[in-house]
């Protein structure tokens, strides 16, 4: 008996953090804060046909956006446009326009 009650609590605690993980990863492209210039754009990356974005700032610095919920398309977006998103948004600005670009 004292197996079975070690084995729930131990479920229990492996449930509780893949849920909490899970909905921490499902909210990371909206807790993601991107501003620069698009400098490359792989529409069907490798890695499960997820669309890669880079972005590369004034200073220089390069960033990634890369996730399965990215809403934006080719007509949307292209290499050499400005992006602006801030933190907790869905939507971007694109050359100064407001697009949705996370599901």
């Amino acid at each position: 008996m004292k197996k079975v009650i070690i084995f729930v609590i131990m479920a229990i605690v492996v449930i509780v953090l893949g849920v909490t993980n899970s909905r921490y990863d499902y909210q990371g492209p909206v807790r993601q804060k991107l501003n620069g210039s698009v400098s490359f754009i792989d529409w069907q990356s490798k890695n499960h046909g997820m669309p890669l974005i880079l972005l590369k700032s004034r200073s220089g610095i390069e960033q990634k956006f890369h996730h399965q919920r990215i809403a934006l398309t080719k007509e949307n977006l292209k290499v050499g446009d400005l992006l602006l998103k801030e933190s907790n948004s869905k939507t971007c600005k694109i050359n100064g326009m407001d697009i949705q670009c996370i599901q």
